[in-house]
């Protein structure tokens, strides 16, 4: 709960991720947060992973190239690094 009272001092582009059955910190909190964010005028990115725990479980490698993305486009600048969805399945059709 005191996340939100600091969003009005961070700095740089946020991103905020749950699993909508997080078993370690509820989603409830994290929306909230989103929520001080908007109050606070202050960009970010939310993303919800449907039927995941903290873990992100099946969707860990997406949930890794997603921040990977994230980085690379706010701190590197490069913005052509993204999510390669087809690459991820044809490695699953390998397993």
């Amino acid at each position: 709960d005191k996340n939100q009272a600091l969003a009005g001092n961070l700095k740089g582009r946020l991103m905020l991720i749950t699993g909508d059955v997080d078993n370690n910190v509820h989603p409830g909190g994290t929306i909230r947060m989103a929520n001080a964010l908007i109050k606070a005028h202050k960009r970010f990115d939310f993303m919800i992973m449907p039927g995941q725990r903290h873990g992100f479980g099946k969707l860990t490698e997406y949930s890794f190239w997603l921040r990977a993305d994230h980085f690379s486009k706010h701190f590197l600048g490069n913005t052509f690094n993204s999510v390669d969805l087809t690459e991820m399945n044809r490695e699953k059709e390998r397993d």
